[in-house]
């Protein structure tokens, strides 16, 4: 049988067991390497993670506290029943480009006022609630939305809906990977 001289010593035909013919110091070398390799890995991943819930906890807080002080200039409208001072106020929403829309709920749990950046016309958009949900948050792959009641002294004299896109966090996820 002829024997072929390879890189990693002798071996038979199509036989590639190399890794058996490595002298040790290589074979150690090696397993360094793909142990560190493994370890980047999923620190990065771990890393990536953390900062996406990170990320996501601080839009729910961003978005809570815009809530909460919309809800406070609209709890005069409600009280009042002005769907234009209450519509006016849910329009400031417009500095925040990532605001998809909101609503303002009556005690009724009816649509009081709506703001939507794409519609003028004051329709409700698709997909958004016809009734007051309960408060809290909503996360989905497309936007977060926070429901907040909104009170006077012990009174619930309505709630807001915000809903935001998630663009800026889809962006960051992006830039790590």
């Amino acid at each position: 049988a002829a024997r072929r001289a390879g890189l990693f010593g002798n071996y038979r035909g199509l036989q590639m067991n190399f890794f058996k013919h490595l002298p040790l110091k290589w074979k150690v070398l090696a397993g360094i390497e793909l142990a560190s390799i493994i370890a980047v890995v999923l620190a990065a991943g771990i890393f990536v993670k953390i900062e996406t819930v990170r990320l996501n906890e601080a839009m729910v807080e961003d978005v809570t506290a815009i809530g909460k002080i919309i809800a406070g200039n609209i709890k005069g409208a409600l009280q009042f029943e002005d769907k234009d001072a209450a519509t006016e106020a849910l329009h400031s929403l417009v500095a925040k480009s990532h605001v998809r829309g909101a609503i303002a709920y009556d005690a009724k749990n009816s649509v009081f006022a709506l703001y939507t950046p794409n519609d003028k016309k004051g329709r409700l958009p698709a997909g958004f609630p016809s009734k007051a949900p309960a408060a809290g948050t909503e996360t989905t792959d497309d936007y977060l939305a926070v429901a907040l009641p909104i009170e006077s002294g012990d009174d619930t004299v309505g709630s807001l809906y915000l809903r935001v896109g998630l663009d800026d966090l889809h962006q960051v996820q992006t830039e790590y990977l």
